[in-house]
């Protein structure tokens, strides 16, 4: 197989994996050509780009290995011409692509790549967990005003906010998970759903270059 996806874990943990497998292939930097999401999506002119660099062959390494991140925001008319390199690929050539939304891909891209799913690790203590659930629920509370305040500390640099996203969100999952054997959970089901659906955009678009202060303001304004 010269195509993968790997799905499931966290964004660290899928590029914690590709970095793997690039070492086990014994892959140079110059040899890797990265497709970065820049906007919302993955056009067919960034694909054609794409495609055009995996043609070179390998400077000092065995392949010349293509990465997609956020494969699940290829439009279809970009995955539809990826479908042509899975197809009919350079011989030389292996590529990977990431993703937490395996089920927004093509049949056709899935059945043309093998599906490596990671099982999520503990990235967090639990003191960690538990100190970002309180400024959680803090923040639930609070009035419009109150929020934005609370929420300054964390939208100073987009690598702070990414960090800050990924606690949330794992912080949240713990939360939701619990409140089915917890009867004393102060937050509803409900309410940690939408906030786990609103953390998850927040997190792609920190990832397409929106501002980390309009972003995390947006995840908890009405």
């Amino acid at each position: 197989m010269h195509a993968y996806i790997i799905t499931g874990g966290l964004a660290q943990e899928r590029q914690k994996h590709i970095t793997k497998m690039l070492y086990e292939w014994q892959i140079a930097l110059p040899d890797t050509v990265i497709l970065e999401l820049v906007g919302s999506a993955i056009g067919i002119a960034e694909i054609r780009g794409f495609q055009k660099r995996l043609i070179l062959k390998p400077y000092a390494s065995p392949y010349t290995v293509g990465i997609v991140h956020h494969i699940d925001l290829l439009t279809p008319e970009a995955q539809n011409a990826l479908l042509k390199t899975l197809e009919e690929p350079p011989p030389h050539t292996r590529i990977i692509g990431e993703t937490d939304r395996i089920h927004a891909l093509l049949p056709t891209i899935i059945s043309r790549c093998d599906i490596i799913t990671l099982k999520s690790e503990e990235l967090f203590s639990q003191d960690a967990l538990k100190e970002m659930q309180g400024i959680l629920q803090k923040l639930l509370k609070q009035s419009p005003g109150a929020r934005l305040q609370t929420l300054e500390a964390f939208e100073k640099t987009r690598d702070d906010a990414k960090a800050w996203v990924v606690l949330a969100l794992a912080a949240t999952r713990a939360m939701l998970l619990s409140s089915y054997t917890n009867v004393d959970t102060h937050t509803d089901r409900r309410t940690l759903t939408v906030l786990i659906r609103k953390l998850l955009i927040a997190q792609k678009q920190l990832y397409a270059n929106v501002s980390p202060k309009l972003v995390l303001d947006h995840v908890f304004l009405p």
